[in-house]
């Protein structure tokens, strides 16, 4: 999700799949829900297939789904070190030009999750999913609390759960499809393309790099508030920076990019990562204080 400050101190936020995948402007719902987290945070995911160049990957018999599958868990430190995270507390840092703001997200297994926004060490917005559903509130603590009832700004908070926590390994069993659909060479580097289809119907496109497995862009088509009068643009975040927290390797650093212009939008950085925190000290609830910050 992407947080703008406004002239007026209200909160906006767009859609960013990133490597915390969050949520986005609820004023620009599509048809149905794309998350990204980015953060995590999104809505439709409208088939790339037309807007993308792919090769066939029928005729490479040693190449399934499943065996991409495998070596994207494999670079990631495997079945067991994936899924022996129950909880997670990322803090990162999201720049838009001149604009920075930091975040410090939760998330838990057990379908809970929350994320305080701040500019400086001011809390300017929160939203999450505790024991009495979806919230959000504009502002310090003192605001008052919104209970989200917008199917598709819901859905972009769970699909966040899943992309965080969760392996590709696992998704079959909770009934979302991976699907290697082709095989795309970007920069030099040759990449296995999946598809990945949720239970909610939202869908979206993950590069897994041939020779090391690591998952080092996403793409997905949607409209940005900023665009609104323009084409959806054709999104990708790139993914570097790849290092090992928690006993499982992802990146450290997601930059999303306009696809066709090569426009940078927003630049991602974890700054901190700690695992199977007990939930009473994860602060998940809408009324819990944020956490206090650690020394970075």
């Amino acid at each position: 999700m992407t947080y703008r400050q406004q002239a007026d101190g209200s909160i906006r936020k767009h859609c960013s799949l990133s490597g915390i995948s969050l949520g986005f402007d609820r004023r620009t719902l599509l048809a149905s829900a794309l998350k990204s987290g980015d953060i995590m945070t999104s809505r439709l995911m409208i088939a790339a297939l037309g807007a993308l160049i792919w090769t066939t990957s029928a005729g490479a018999e040693d190449v399934t789904t499943q065996t991409v599958i495998d070596k994207v868990t494999a670079a990631r430190g495997g079945e067991a070190s994936i899924e022996d995270i129950t909880s997670m507390r990322t803090l990162i840092s999201i720049s838009e030009g001149e604009t920075e703001v930091f975040g410090d997200y939760r998330a838990t297994r057990d379908g809970l999750m929350r994320i305080d926004i701040f500019v400086g060490d001011r809390l300017i917005y929160s939203e999450g999913i505790d024991a009495k559903g979806p919230w959000e509130r504009s502002g310090p603590m003192n605001g008052p609390t919104i209970a989200v009832d917008n199917a598709n700004a819901i859905q972009s908070l769970e699909n966040g759960i899943l992309f965080n926590l969760y392996g590709l390994h696992e998704y079959d069993g909770l009934g979302h499809d991976v699907e290697l659909v082709g095989e795309e060479t970007l920069d030099g580097t040759e990449y296995d393309v999946l598809r990945l289809t949720l239970n909610n119907g939202f869908e979206t496109y993950r590069y897994a790099a041939a020779d090391t497995g690591k998952i080092e862009r996403h793409r997905d088509m949607r409209a940005l508030p900023a665009s609104a009068d323009a084409k959806d643009p054709l999104l990708e975040t790139r993914f570097s920076g790849f290092e090992k927290r928690c006993g499982v390797t992802d990146p450290s650093t997601s930059k999303q990019v306009d696809a066709k212009t090569g426009e940078t939008l927003q630049i991602t950085k974890v700054l901190y990562q700690a695992c199977n925190m007990a939930d009473g000290d994860l602060n998940l609830a809408r009324f819990d204080q944020p956490l206090a910050r650690p020394d970075l």
